[in-house]
């Protein structure tokens, strides 16, 4: 992966980790409630998504979605507290009243056994997640449920991420990937009983395919504007309050008398839940009823109200009115909630905020560093259901974003308009993403990050800017294992920068250099040789022959020139690159390892297997004392010196090793990380010379499935795979099976590699072996004849397997000069 150096440039001297402690404090003010997550769907009919609006004292009925990611939990009943199982959903907010036909219908619905899903659905705002919250906390009273669990829903990353999360609630062990998380979640729920499930806030259906309970005995709550559910859901609709209740909540809430303004006020705001109660908390500031409905009638703000009962649009005004309150109070306040508009309604971790407060504006620079004044400000906001502050970060829901935005100059030469805070967001975004080590650690952090980023890139950005997050997201998502994004935003990142920085630029090489790693990920090695050249030539010239990029450039064309078989050519860069890397950067530095690393595996493929032994084991070492057991790194130098302990033939070793690194890979890297499904291909194969041939063919078999789901057809790993599980069949004597498999690897190993790569001639040599055994001598012999020949102008007449070639075309020649045939 390319370094950030030049990346860091563009941000300033960005001074990490001086960012606020936190908004704790905040939170003693949402008592009661959590603010929840929103998407508004321009040119659709626009409900208005739920922020409860909760403020010390306050008696709410129905405010909408509270949603939030793993949230704190501000209320629970005696039942609750005796609840077994992790529960992390919040009461309803205080004096919840009425909804007593949906509780009905909601209770009637998931009733029985197995698993019961209801979705309820309608306009934003109209308090299905209050039902959801209400119907939970009858459940824990009664002591019906023992695990209660509450989860943002409004993209399938979040809908995996809070499944993730409830892992370790259910003792499981943790694991790097939140699929991975996810599923072992489900298949746990599905061996329980007594478990209640709230996604809330789903946009479509698809959000949630194939991360729903399927199996054990447990109750699922959907909540969603989307209200073509089918199949095994049950649909239940929410409706808006009536008049009259409506103007009792008014009322009840304020404790304000005017009963003549309430009713015009619950009028005008058409009896949805959230516009009521973001009116009452503004009111609960000491602004009566009809003070607050003369301030409402002077904003016309009109936004996201198409659809909305009388085609009014109730809480974009309620919300314009409310910012205005802010200003008045807190200006800072109204420059964080300007930033966090533009990026996701998703908890951002407060420590971001000040990654770079230089990069900040001159009120948000003094604020973030301030742990007191900080905590005001988002108390000035939560106060007004602007925003929510939970142990996870700062959120601000969606649709009072789109109301910041559209309050904001689209370009002015006066005050910071929208294209500035925009940029502002993404560049503390991009001070505040981890980069460097490679560790579950980080990636948790890269996690929480993502969606973050992904929505700051939906908005207008310099182009220099947005390539940059472009290209710090594809470096994570490509250790994460997902290539095809990876490169796609590795693309984007490299016509961005050529266009606004050009060619030569060290910021577009990076992003050049990005891209060919990617491209080497996914098997397409032409390409990525191409790619590394072409950056390799530019950085010598541009930045020196021996500047950490340049020798990052020539490790990495080395290892592709490797992949595609040009031995000699790798083994001639790698001994350069390491030269200079162990004079420049010193013996022990991670990238000095990586070119040791890859020169081990250089020697192995050219046959000096005592000399990629002692080179691997050197490796393996210093990783362990420099980067640490558990590290990438390591253990991909603990896989590569197990291949060579096999290939040394001692097999008990290997099989300790890989077996280890198997174990642990599983737990960094995930179940389905490539790098961990190639340690299970490597433990296989070492199975097989042990003798074991059905533990190695299952694993085999297993593998190979695997790589087909996670890289594809005609990738190395995929035809790796396949040759070698066509070895084990051939030795479990499936002589038809090995056979067919063989022709396919060989066939895709021509048509990728080439004709006369060290793979394709592996494949021809097993695929003659097979032949043989099966009785067609003379196709045997003419396919070994070819192989040898090749081999010997390949790797050399002394390379091992040129050797092999000599041997079994030997023996092949010995059977036919025997009588018998044997």
């Amino acid at each position: 992966m390319a370094g950030m150096g030049w990346d860091r440039w563009l941000v300033g001297r960005i001074r990490r980790g001086a960012g606020a402690a936190g908004a704790s404090a905040a939170l003693a003010v949402l008592v009661g409630g959590v603010t929840g997550l929103l998407q508004d769907r321009p040119g659709v009919a626009v409900a208005v998504t739920v922020v409860a609006a909760l403020v010390v004292g306050g008696v709410t009925a129905l405010a909408g979605n509270t949603s939030a990611v793993s949230p704190p939990v501000p209320w629970r009943s005696d039942a609750q507290l005796a609840v077994a199982g992790p529960w992390n959903v919040p009461g309803p907010v205080a004096g919840f009243t009425g909804r007593e036909g949906e509780l009905a219908a909601l209770a009637k619905a998931l009733r029985g056994r197995r698993v019961r899903i209801a979705a309820l659905h309608g306009l934003g705002g109209m308090g299905k997640t209050q039902v959801a919250l209400r119907y939970a906390a009858d459940l824990a009273d009664a002591e019906e449920v023992t695990v209660g669990w509450l989860m943002t829903a409004s993209s399938r990353a979040l809908v995996v991420d809070g499944l993730a999360r409830l892992a370790p609630g259910l003792g499981l062990p943790q694991v790097a990937d939140t699929r991975d998380a996810a599923t072992a979640v489900l298949a746990e729920l599905g061996r329980r009983s007594g478990w209640l499930l709230i996604y809330d806030d789903v946009t479509a259906a698809r959000d949630v395919a194939g991360l729903l309970p399927v199996a054990g005995d447990g109750r699922v709550v959907i909540t969603s504007r989307y209200s073509a559910w089918r199949d095994r859901i049950r649909a239940l609709p929410v409706h808006r309050l009536d008049q009259e209740a409506a103007v009792a909540f008014l009322l009840d809430r304020t404790g304000d008398a005017d009963r003549e303004a309430a009713v015009v006020l619950a009028e005008r705001l058409g009896g949805l839940p959230l516009a009521l109660e973001q009116a009452a908390a503004y009111c609960l500031g000491g602004i009566t009823l009809a003070g607050y409905l003369r301030r409402y009638d002077r904003e016309p703000m009109r936004l996201l109200g198409l659809g909305q009962p009388l085609g009014r649009e109730p809480v974009a005004r309620t919300w314009a009115v409310s910012i205005r309150r802010v200003r008045r109070q807190h200006r800072a306040a109204v420059d964080l909630l300007r930033l966090l508009a533009f990026v996701a309604p998703a908890p951002l971790p407060s420590p971001v905020l000040g990654a770079a407060p230089e990069l900040l504006p001159a009120r948000l620079r003094r604020l973030v560093p301030d742990t007191v004044g900080f905590d005001g400000a988002v108390r000035v906001l939560a106060d007004l259901s602007l925003l929510t502050s939970t142990a996870s970060g700062v959120t601000v829901h969606a649709l009072v974003q789109t109301v910041v935005r559209g309050q904001l100059p689209a370009r002015s030469r006066w005050r910071r308009d929208r294209a500035a805070w925009a940029d502002t967001a993404a560049l503390m975004l991009i001070a505040g993403f981890p980069t460097g080590g490679h560790t579950a650690d980080r990636w948790d952090r890269c996690a929480e990050l993502r969606p973050h980023l992904e929505a700051v890139l939906l908005h207008d950005l310099p182009p220099v800017t947005a390539a940059t997050l472009q290209y710090v997201l594809a470096q994570y998502l490509e250790d994460r294992g997902d290539y095809p994004t990876a490169r796609n935003l590795m693309e984007q990142s490299v016509s961005a920068r050529k266009r606004a920085l050009g060619e030569q630029h060290p910021l577009t090489l990076a992003s050049m250099n990005g891209l060919a790693a990617v491209l080497s990920d996914l098997g397409e090695l032409p390409e990525a040789r191409t790619l590394h050249e072409q950056t390799m030539l530019s950085r010598q010239r541009v930045l020196g022959g021996e500047h950490p990029e340049t020798l990052e450039s020539m490790n990495s064309l080395a290892r592709v020139q490797r992949a595609m078989g040009d031995l000699a050519a790798a083994k001639s860069l790698l001994d350069q690159t390491l030269l200079v890397r162990q004079r420049v950067l010193g013996e022990e530095h991670p990238d000095t390892l990586a070119s040791m690393n890859n020169l081990a595996i250089t020697l192995r493929g050219l046959g000096d297997l005592a000399a990629s032994r002692s080179l691997h084991q050197q490796t393996l070492q210093a990783r362990q004392r420099v980067l640490g057991e558990e590290h990438p790194e390591t253990l991909a130098s603990m896989n590569n010196l197990a291949v060579m302990l096999r290939l040394l033939g001692d097999l008990a070793q290997s099989r300790t090793l890989l077996e280890r690194t198997l174990t642990l890979r599983k737990r960094v890297l995930g179940e389905e990380h490539p790098e961990t499904v190639a340690s299970m291909n490597n433990l296989a194969e070492t199975l097989r010379d042990l003798g074991d041939l059905p533990s190695a063919r299952a694993l085999h078999e297993l593998a190979l499935t695997m790589f087909r789901r996670e890289v594809g057809e005609d990738h190395l790993y995929t035809l790796n795979s396949m040759n070698n599980l066509a070895r084990t069949l051939h030795e479990m004597g499936d002589l038809a099976w090995a056979r067919t498999l063989h022709e396919q690897a060989l066939a895709q190993r021509r048509r990728v590699l080439g004709a006369e790569h060290p793979s394709t001639l592996t494949s021809m040599n097993d695929l003659a072996l097979v032949l043989a055994d099966a009785g067609d001598t003379d196709e045997a012999r003419t396919l070994h004849e070819q192989t040898l020949a090749l081999r010997r102008r390949v790797l050399g007449e002394e390379h091992p397997d040129t050797l092999a070639s000599i041997a079994n075309l030997e023996a092949l020649d010995g059977q036919s000069d025997d009588p018998d045939g044997g």
